[in-house]
């Protein structure tokens, strides 16, 4: 039932789309309305008549002044608030891709994770900006508007019987914001009232039936794409398990790094000796401890050592620890050193 309930909310969202603006309601141009625009610094605002795309002021008036007079004649059918972009907040966050089936009861319930606010203390509409269906992700859009900042002007509309319903701010990018401000969930009432004239028109349209095949494969589609997300959740549940790892254990790695870096690196000493060695010189002992280390060997020539060693800029403080000894029959020469590996 939920797999058919989300199909029938996309179908008619889709055939919305075939709804002329005028009828939607939805058009970025307002036909009739009574525009409220709140006076920076002050108590007071402005009334605007908006009937037919033309705007006309009323006056501007202080809370507690009753608008009969002013509304004598002019009494659109909706009351909206108007505000600056600088009363409009926006952030874009992340969803998991399914919150898209019901995305303002999800964004309800994470309002106060997202957000400063609890949902109950904004106005707000949320709408998604793009989707990766690979990435199981979609990114999506708040537009907020505290309540605190419009609790006199609301208040002095209800006592004068004029209940505002909705929000229009153009943002920064010069496109309208709009956010309710009825009772119900954001856009539930907006969608529901599209949802009703699109199934309305699809009655009356016959050319809307020729549709239904199309409609009938995406929805054999997603209910393949949903039998594949499930079989997918024990292997993305691993991996997420893997990542909580991965996480837990990167203070660690970086503990060893800073104490690598500071006790110096076997290996790199190693690599240094091998390349400042020459031919004919051969270990057979190497200890280190933090950064001094001892050499024990036989060479052809045990004092050429020294001089060759002191020459490489990772080594310092060169010096035979005993003296040099023959190894017979070899007559090879039996040395000792120490030195320090340099940072």
């Amino acid at each position: 039932m939920k797999l058919l309930r989300e199909f029938l909310t996309w179908w008619a969202e889709r055939m919305a789309e075939f709804v002329p603006a005028w009828l939607s309601g939805d058009s970025a141009d307002i036909a009739d309305a009574l525009l409220v625009e709140p006076v920076p610094g002050t108590t007071e605002f402005d009334l605007i008549a908006r009937q037919g795309g033309v705007e006309r002021p009323l006056g501007r008036v202080m809370p507690g002044t009753a608008l009969d007079d002013l509304l004598r004649g002019n009494r659109p059918p909706t009351t909206l608030v108007r505000l600056p972009a600088a009363m409009l907040l926006e952030r874009e966050v992340a969803l998991p891709l399914a919150a898209a089936a019901d995305l303002d009861r999800v964004v309800v319930y994470e309002m106060d994770r997202l957000t400063p606010f609890a949902a109950a203390d904004v106005y707000w509409s949320a709408s998604t900006v793009r989707q990766d269906a690979d990435r199981n992700r979609i990114w999506v859009r708040l537009s907020l508007v505290p309540r605190s900042g419009l609790r006199r002007l609301v208040e002095a509309l209800r006592q004068a019987g004029r209940e505002p319903t909705g929000l229009r701010i153009v943002a920064g990018d010069g496109t309208v914001r709009r956010i309710s401000m009825v009772a119900d969930a954001p856009g539930t009432t907006s969608r529901a009232r599209r949802a009703s004239r699109a199934a309305a028109m699809a009655c009356g349209v016959l050319a809307l039936i020729a549709a239904g095949l199309p409609i009938a494969r995406q929805w054999w589609r997603l209910l393949a794409v949903e039998a594949r997300i499930a079989a997918l959740a024990p292997a993305i549940a691993e991996v997420e398990a893997l990542r909580r790892q991965i996480v837990s254990r990167t203070g660690g790695a970086d503990i060893l790094a800073a104490e690598s870096a500071r006790l110096g690196s076997a290996v790199q000493a190693i690599a240094t000796l091998t390349q400042a060695l020459p031919d004919g010189t051969h270990l057979t002992a190497m200890t280190m401890r933090q950064r001094q280390i001892t050499l024990g060997g036989q060479s052809d020539n045990a004092a050429r050592l020294i001089p060759l060693l002191s020459a490489e800029p990772a080594l310092r403080e060169v010096s035979f620890l005993s003296p040099v000894t023959r190894a017979e029959p070899s007559r090879a020469e039996i040395f000792s050193i120490k030195l320090e590996l340099g940072s």
